[in-house]
């Protein structure tokens, strides 16, 4: 897996590469983690981590009305609406570990 250094907004963060590909919508691949956006598989990944949404928006320096907002499109693309749920996707995927 490689890890590359993105500079934003005057911050240095690491994001795997594997993530950060853009998604071939061709097919529509539902179970396929490219369906979400960065931020929302930044989210997901947080959210599998065990962090609630005010933190989230703490450490990301965004508003957790936003975090709320990406929460509901990560929910609604993946069929998924507990956070049990959304972790255990999150693991099967290797978004995160335990």
């Amino acid at each position: 897996m490689n890890i590359t250094k993105l500079a934003s907004y005057g911050q240095v963060r690491l994001v795997r590469e594997d993530l950060a590909e853009p998604a071939d919508l061709s097919g529509q691949c539902q179970d396929c983690p490219y369906v979400l956006t960065a931020r929302e598989r930044e989210i997901l990944i947080m959210v599998a981590d065990g962090f609630g949404t005010r933190e989230i928006a703490d450490k990301l320096h965004i508003n957790h009305k936003t975090v709320e907002t990406h929460r509901q499109h990560v929910s609604q693309k993946l069929g998924i609406k507990s956070v049990a749920g959304l972790t255990r996707y999150a693991l099967r995927k290797g978004l995160t570990s335990l």
